[in-house]
């Protein structure tokens, strides 16, 4: 089994899986939701974020996430 951590703070957002850590803007809490199935971990941005410029930049974070694990 995949181990994550997912960690929220004023500054900002920590997603640790199996030693990768990826770091997020505070701002995008509420937008990120992280689910475990068997031994794979599905990491989400939901698609209402305010700017495409917050799109662009979580996309890219969560295609790195998803291929570090």
């Amino acid at each position: 089994m995949l181990k994550h951590r997912f960690k929220t703070d004023s500054k900002a957002i920590i997603l640790s899986t199996n030693g990768f850590i990826a770091h997020f803007p505070a701002s995008l809490k509420r937008n990120i939701t992280l689910m475990q199935r068997a031994s794979i971990v599905y990491f989400q941005v939901n698609d209402f974020l305010k700017s495409s410029a917050h799109r662009v930049a979580t996309h890219l974070l969560c295609k790195c996430s998803l291929e570090a694990i």
